[in-house]
């Protein structure tokens, strides 16, 4: 599944700013922005595996899309819904929400 950034203030008559292929099967369920972290986007896909991406410099262009920073499988199935914990003391903890009758 692909994932594109739009500039809403030009969204009329513009392009897609970036986009890429964060998940070869299945497609991307789910985004989230981590709120504490400039530019550290999550994807989740039926695929059962969460995406971490630094999107703090991607641009239009080819060369400077985002960048795959890493992946896991969950182990709660396919999954459907991926969001990061709000507060800035806990920046880097991540919740998903899977088929497979768990939450990790």
């Amino acid at each position: 599944g692909s994932v594109c950034c739009w500039d809403v203030r030009k969204f009329e008559g513009g392009g897609c700013y970036w986009k890429f292929v964060a998940h070869e099967f299945g497609g991307c369920s789910d985004i989230a922005y981590n709120p504490n972290v400039p530019g550290m986007l999550a994807t989740c896909a039926i695929d059962k595996t969460v995406v971490l991406w630094d999107t703090l410099h991607a641009t239009s262009k080819p060369d400077q899309r985002p960048v795959r920073v890493g992946s896991k499988a969950m182990n709660v199935g396919q999954l459907f819904s991926v969001s990061f914990y709000p507060s800035s003391t806990s920046a880097c903890l991540l919740a998903c929400g899977g088929g497979g009758g768990e939450l990790d």
